[in-house]
């Protein structure tokens, strides 16, 4: 017995209750043992009786309530009895199993839950996302209380009795939870109301079992009701838009902040725009004893607000950070409903939209997965997330950072908190084998022979001579084609028929092939769950063979194979029956009715057989790990909008548009939830809004301009329900008019108006061939979810020049549209000619999912010209259509302009001086100048600016800073330094040691190609001591016992040095004098002047004592009590005090010298750089301003432009070349040299974001821009940029004609395809006699003739072959021979037909008299050209006849009929039949002789001289 409960006393029983009765939810006793606080009125309850009741009101409201109380149940056995009457229960409208009155038991890791709602409907969820199964009982019918059991059988059945009696049973419902101990919860929860009421009263309980309890180690408790008391310290006292405080600020209020109620029991976290412009956050942190294993924390929490960051989004918002084990783990709440675990890892989630606190768990599974739970439903699963923490202590911070405000408040309410491990760790991970030990991992594993064996590194299982050894850490197998059979390593595991995963790491090094039998060969894994058998099947080197349900597999055909890379396999059963197999987190399939019955116990095996192949299997594997009931995130649909197709025949009346979606769950498009939102803005103004219902993984939008023209955003947004799965926004230009331009066609300008050329096909050279018979190839394209499409042109090593046939006058601006797989082409139109080369083009696979893209070749003013295509040597080209836009007169002089030539270098390059180093780029003088300095040659960089190292590491031989890495220990080299980092070292000794100094060599070649060189100096560039100590440099250690390291508010020291105290200073300009210094060997200084640079990092003052203290003498006020604004800007002033003056010291001391600094746009004033008073007093002769970390691309540019205009100060624009990632780290380099793929560096800029921030500059007004973090004006894809951005008339004019035809990418499928088929079928007809001769048509023979007939078509394939016997006025299909035997003339025409509709003729005519009689008829054009027999003629047509007979016999009558043999008239010799009118005529002639032989030959004469009865007929 583990508790019993008679119904008297909730608090006498020891029960915890959610909330205080409210109106319309409640669970109370007779004496409100619990309380009544807010004195709600609640139905009477007898004694001795527990009464739950929730109505309608509650669901307004979204309250409900819940008792709970912990015991130890353990993982045996166990009833709950009750003895309860159900008065009423309520029907939800939604989410069923969470609603209505339902029972929870947690036992050993696991969770049962029974829902009682709708009258008489029993629900049983079967997993944390929700799933459930739903039986209906006969309730009571009578008012009086009954007997009611749940109970578990220790096995796999949860029951469900009444009075004794079974009313609803269920099968393996109990899933895992992560750290949960033993309880038993109550809930009722009216939410979701569509009818009814809970109205249910208990007047006893018992719950009993048979194990043994789960411990829980429970680290943390805080009911939230003061932060003191609960042992957390605070890093920041309230200042004004950010705080953490309780309901009595038991952590201080000393700034006398006015701040927002906190209820009691509550905490309270707060932080708006004002944190953010102050640069401020705040967190609290708690010391934990967690350890390794696995944790919860959970909590209590209220989400009223999330701001929105503009950038660093992991690092903004609410988050929760956990440091265990020398690990941290951190999950980010912002943004209304996002939710983070790095850059790369975020989640949008369905939040709470009722005002209620709901529970929320971060839950650590001990090995690699955090889970983020609400309401005990999973909402974000996060993997590998933990990054390492050395010499940090177990802790938990909670974070309140509103920085880089865009959006919204922070405003987050908790009402209690747990943190908690358990020894039953995750008991959803069956297995994780990290690859060491096969015994130490529970495998069986067969004893090897030499031709085939598994092996560990200890070779735990055996050895056998010739074996190859497996790494540390890792399993190999091996077999070969003469192995006897099979081997295999298996385990036993309890998977059961719910969901299950199983992930590997695997680096398939050779693969056998199968015998044509289809022997089940090669390395094989076979999970048996639940009674069926699921298996995948890897050989032939690129094949993967995935079982069907049915029998039998389906085949994925990719490459398998690796000499250097792990795989990353995920095979997963879901909760809707399918088989999900995923590769390095990419789905390659999915299979319904997956799995073979089977009649045996669950296991997994990893299987290979060799036997009767041909080859080898070799096979690596890493890891292996087998989850059940949860689904790991790459087994997940997640739906995203994967482009938008915007088909260029669009224009302003009807904008087609196609959008795809990429991994959308089939099952979610006949639920109706899935929508596609889109919305047409021009100026932000919506011009049209549709929402279309998503049936299927294309969406075809049916949008309108309603009239407008121009540029304009697409916004697209796909939903789950409210609940946002994707959005995306696309530029389109949007054309008045777009024509299609036929071959043929004459176009004349008209601005605004678009012709669009798409017969590509029918283009030609100077001699008239066709593309394919011009070294043209073609290829069909159709427009993904869309019926349109058509023929492109790709050119081969032969290819030569088309031209369009079509006459053009005007000014057009020519735009091409080409597919994947274009290097480039060249472009012409007359004597104007322009050579497109596209950088970073993948060519590999021409056909199959492509896009088409748009690129403006050039603007002409055509004279009947037209537009000629041709290849560029050694480069392939691929075009679909050829697009021509009227060009307006604004354009056309933008055109004429010409380029600024010389003038256009205005681009300031920043080398970091390090990466390439790194990357081993720099290792001799002669590659530093290359890859450094020379790339730029000839380009538009006016300047290079080279960064001496951080700021105390300088990477030249330096009096001030000591010679390079003097300080670094051999522990440090081993244990910390990076591959890339030794590499670093290496060069720059190399260079010192010899004598070499680089900033000499690189300011000198940058001279010779004439630009100026500059030194840049990070200003604050400093590391963690216990990572990266060498990045310090040798006298950081000295500096840092000298005490000038900043402080923090609290007095803790941080990692930077401080500009507060003068040998500090003085050191920084002694580094920048060095510098300076450096001249040719006639003497002449090579440098321009120095750059300080700021945003590396702005974080030069603190609270350090010399400050504060001087500022409290100053101010009467010490400034970490600063928290009013205007406070906060006087201590602003004062830092700036200190670092103007710095400034000065610097423009003192580098007399002459060009001084440039680099500043973040939103960081300066509050960390004391007065840009403004340098501007003023020439401190500085160049300004860039710039974002911090990656490129945000911010608005606020033209405050900086104002500040120094007229000044003589130049402005500069930076562009930061990385969008978001991060450089590799030791753990990661590890990780790439054993094979194992991660994600890593960045994700950078294109090229497109570069020209675009350019222009954006310049009009501005700003003097230039400014490179950083990309030295060799390369951007994403490849795409050189060198050239592109100094030349402010090259820029405008890329973004008035070229930029808009960059926004399109329009996806297509591509397959090959035959050139047009225009030549007809080729007929063969055979004649011959009786007695075997061939017969020649036309000619008269006394035998029977028969006649053959065959036709074929080698391009398109013969369709019809037919005959007619009355010259064409009826036709038949041809069958078999044709034999004619009676005497008489036989017309017979013979038709082929191919499938491209081209026809093929034949005509034969067949004389035969055996009596000697004959007939010959004569057809004559009235001009005496000869006619045909049923051919139509434009005039007159005579006919004459003869008739002979052979010796003997005499002809005595010739007769014709035109009535088709009604009536005969006898033919006059002296004339022949003449026939001038417009019609159809039968014309039959008839001879006989004197014994009756007769003969009759027909003629059909057709005359239409004006083409009517044709037109009509046809």
């Amino acid at each position: 017995m583990r508790f019993e409960d008679n119904g008297s006393s909730l608090q006498a029983a020891g029960w915890s209750r959610r909330i205080p009765p409210e109106a319309g939810v409640y669970i109370i006793d007779s004496t409100h043992s619990l309380g009544n606080p807010k004195l709600t009125a609640t139905k009477p309850v007898p004694a001795g009786q527990y009464l739950l009741y929730g109505d309608q009101n509650a669901s307004a409201l979204s309250q409900y309530s819940t008792i709970s109380k912990k015991m130890p149940i353990g993982p045996a056995a166990w009833t709950l009895e009750l003895s309860a009457k159900f008065v009423d229960l309520m029907k939800p409208s939604q989410s069923p199993v969470y609603r209505g009155i339902s029972f929870e038991i947690f036992a050993a890791g696991k969770e049962y839950k029974i829902t009682f709602n709708d009258t008489n409907k029993i629900l049983a969820m079967t997993n944390a996302s929700g799933a459930y199964v739903q039986q209906e009982a006969v309730m009571p019918e009578d008012n009086d209380f009954h007997d009611w059991q749940i109970a578990y059988d220790g096995n796999t059945m949860v029951s469900v009795k009444l009075d004794g009696n079974t009313v609803a049973s269920f099968a393996n419902i109990g899933f895992p939870v992560t750290g949960r101990g033993d309880e038993l919860v109550i809930l009722n929860a009216p939410l979701n109301w569509q009818s009814g009421t809970n109205e249910v009263y208990i007047d006893s309980m018992a719950l009993y079992s048979g194990g043994q309890e789960v411990l829980v180690d429970m680290l943390l408790e805080d009911d939230a009701s003061r932060l003191s008391a609960a042992g957390w310290s605070r890093s920041l006292a309230p200042i004004n838009g950010l705080y953490i405080t309780d309901n009595e600020n038991s952590l201080g209020n000393p700034n006398g902040v006015n701040m927002k109620a906190v209820p009691l029991g509550q905490y309270l976290l707060y932080g708006d725009e004002q944190a953010s412009i102050q640069g401020k956050y705040v967190r609290i942190s708690k010391n934990v004893p967690i350890g390794p294993g696995s944790w919860t924390l959970e909590f209590s929490a209220r989400f009223v607000y999330l701001m929105k960051p503009s950038s660093n989004h992991a690092d903004r918002g609410v988050y929760f950070d956990i440091y265990a084990a020398e690990k941290r783990y951190k999950i980010t709440f912002n943004d209304t409903n996002k939710i983070m675990a790095n850059a790369s890892s975020r989640e949008e989630v369905q939040m709470p939209v009722d005002d209620a606190f709901h529970k929320w768990e971060i839950a650590f599974n001990g090995a690699d997965t955090v889970y983020v739970k609400l309401d005990g439903a999973i909402v974000a699963t996060f993997v590998h997330i933990s990054t390492a923490a050395a010499g940090i202590p177990d802790r938990v911070n909670i974070a309140n950072v509103p920085l880089n405000w865009e959006s919204g408040t922070n405003e987050v309410y908790l009402d209690s908190m747990l943190l908690y491990t358990s020894a039953i760790g995750d008991p959803n991970r069956l297995i994780d084998d990290d690859g060491s030990n096969f015994q130490k991992a529970k495998w069986t594993v067969d004893s090897p022979s030499a031709e085939a064996y598994f092996t560990d590194y200890g070779r735990t299982n055996g050895s056998v001579p010739g074996m190859l050894p497996a790494e540390e850490g890792r399993y190999l197998t091996y077999a070969g084609a003469a192995a006897a059979s099979a081997v295999q390593m298996t385990q036993a595991v309890d998977i059961g028929a719910g969901p299950w995963a199983l992930e590997f790491d695997a680096r398939m090094a050779s693969l056998v092939r199968p015998d044509p039998s289809g022997a089940e060969q090669g390395f094989g894994v076979e999970v048996i769950a639940g009674g069926k058998k699921y298996q995948l099947l890897f050989n032939d080197n690129n094949k993967l063979y995935v079982s069907k349900g049915s029998g039998g597999y389906e085949v994925v055909e990719s490459g398998l194979l690796s000499d250097t890379y792990y795989d990353n396999w995920g095979i997963a059963y879901d909760e809707h029956g399918r088989l999900i197999v995923s590769r390095n987190g990419s789905k390659l399939g999915f299979w319904s009715g997956a799995g073979v019955p089977v009649q045996q116990s669950d296991r997994i095996s990893i299987v290979n057989q060799a036997a009767g192949a041909v080859g080898e299997t070799k096979v690596y594997v890493d890891r292996i790990k087998l989850l059940k009931n949860l689904m790991p995130d790459w087994s997940r649909f997640r739906p995203l909008i994967a482009g938008a197709t915007v088909l260029p025949t669009s224009d302003a009346a009807e904008i087609t548009t196609v959008v795809p979606l990429f991994d959308a769950d089939p099952l979610r498009f006949d639920t109706n939830r899935l929508t596609l939102e889109a919305e047409l803005l021009q100026d932000g103004q919506v011009v049209n809004r549709i929402e279309q219902e998503v049936t299927g993984p294309t969406v075809l939008l049916p949008l309108t301009a309603n009239g407008r023209s121009g540029w304009m955003d697409l916004s697209l947004k796909l939903k789950d329900g409210s609940v946002v799965k994707s959005e995306v926004s696309y530029k389109t230009d949007v054309y008045a008019s777009v024509s299609l331009l036929q071959p043929g066609q004459t176009a004349t300008s008209v601005t605004g108006q678009v012709y669009l050329f798409t017969d590509v096909d029918q283009a030609a050279d100077s001699s008239g061939k066709p593309p394919w018979e011009a070294g043209w190839k073609l290829a069909s394209y159709s427009y993904d979810g869309s019926d349109s499409g058509g023929l492109l042109v790709e050119s081969t090593s032969e290819a030569g020049t088309l031209e369009l046939p079509v006459s053009l006058h005007g000014w057009y601006g020519v735009y091409i549209g080409y597919v994947s797989g274009t290097e480039g082409l060249t472009v012409s139109a007359g004597t104007q000619s322009r050579s497109i080369v596209l950088d970073g083009v993948e060519t590999s696979d021409p056909y199959g999912s492509k896009a088409i893209a748009e690129v403006f070749a050039f603007a002409s003013d055509f004279q009947n010209g037209t537009v000629a295509l041709s290849a560029i040597p050694g480069k392939q080209a691929r075009v679909a259509y050829v697009k021509l836009k009227g060009l307006t007169p604004e354009e056309i002089l933008l055109n004429a302009k010409p380029d600024e030539g010389a003038a256009g270098k205005r681009v300031i390059y920043n080398n970091d001086g390090y990466s390439d180093y790194f990357s081993g780029k720099y290792d001799t003088e002669q590659k530093l100048i290359d890859n450094a300095v020379t790339i730029l040659a000839g380009q538009d960089a006016n300047s290079l600016y080279w960064a001496l190292g951080t700021t105390m590491l300088i990477l030249r031989d330096s009096v001030a800073a000591g010679r390079p890495y003097a300080s670094l220990t051999p522990e440090q080299e081993r244990d910390l330094m990076r591959d890339g980092d030794k590499r670093v070292r290496d060069a720059v000794l190399g260079f010192v040691d010899a004598g070499k100094d680089p900033l000499t060599i690189v300011a000198r070649k940058a001279n010779e190609l004439g630009m100026d060189a500059y030194a840049s100096l990070r200003m604050s560039a400093f590391y963690n001591q216990n990572v990266y100590p060498w990045l310090n440099g040798n006298l950081y250690t000295d500096f840092a016992n000298k005490g000038y390291l900043q402080k923090k508010s609290n007095g803790t020291p941080d990692v930077r040095m401080s500009y507060a105290y003068p040998e500090y200073r003085e050191y920084i300009i002694d580094v920048l004098k060095e510098a300076v210094s450096v001249t040719d060997e006639q003497g002449q200084k090579l440098l321009r002047g120095v750059e300080l640079d700021y945003s590396r990092y702005p974080y030069v003052l603190g609270y350090e004592p010399v400050l504060t203290n001087a500022y409290a003498v100053q101010y009467g006020t010490a400034p970490q009590q600063e928290t009013t604004p205007g406070g906060q800007a006087r201590w602003n002033e004062f830092k700036a005090g200190v670092m103007t003056e710095f400034m000065r010291e610097v423009r003192s001391e580098l007399p002459g010298q060009q001084i440039s600094v680099r500043i973040p746009y939103d960081l300066y004033v509050q960390n004391g750089l007065d840009i403004e008073t340098w501007i003023q007093e020439q401190l500085i002769d160049t300004l860039v301003v710039c974002t911090l970390s990656h490129e945000t691309f911010f608005a606020e540019i033209g405050s900086f432009r104002d500040m120094t205009a007229g000044t003589g100060v130049k402005l500069y624009g930076n562009i930061n070349g990385t969008l978001s990632g991060n450089d590799l780290t030791r753990q990661e380099e590890e990780l790439l040299k054993r094979g194992i793929r991660i994600k890593t560096g960045h994700e950078t800029v294109s090229k497109q974001q570069y020209l675009l921030r350019t222009h954006e500059f310049y009009e501005a007004g700003y003097d230039g821009v400014y490179i950083f973090n990309n030295w060799s004006g390369r951007a994403d894809g490849g795409q050189s940029i060198l050239g592109e951005l100094g030349d402010k008339v090259k820029v405008e004019k890329w973004y008035q004609f070229a930029y808009p035809s960059e926004w399109v990418q329009n996806l297509v499928t591509v397959q090959p395809a035959q050139p047009p088929d225009l030549t007809p079928p080729d007929i063969a007809v055979t004649m011959a006699t009786a007695d075997g001769s061939p017969y020649a048509s036309d000619s008269w023979t006394n035998q029977s003739v028969v006649v053959s007939v065959y036709a074929q078509d080698g391009q398109s394939g013969l369709a019809l072959l037919e005959i007619s016997q009355n010259e064409g006025v009826a036709w038949s299909v041809y069958g078999d021979t044709l034999r004619f035997e009676r005497d008489g003339i036989y017309s017979l025409w013979i038709r082929a037909t191919d499938k491209a509709g081209n026809e093929a003729l034949e005509r034969r005519t067949i004389k035969i008299s055996t009596s000697g009689l004959m007939l010959t008829t004569q057809l004559q054009l009235f001009d005496g050209s000869p006619y045909s027999s049923g051919t139509w003629a434009r005039q007159g047509v005579t006919a004459s006849v003869y008739a002979e007979h052979r010796p003997g016999f005499t002809v005595t009558a010739v007769t014709y009929s035109l009535d088709e043999g009604d009536s005969w008239h006898p033919y006059a010799v002296s004339g022949p039949l003449k026939f001038e009118e417009d019609g159809i005529y039968p014309v039959w002639f008839q001879a006989e002789d004197e014994v009756g032989n007769r003969l009759l030959s027909k003629v059909w004469i057709r005359i239409d001289r004006h083409l009517h009865i044709r037109a009509a007929l046809e």
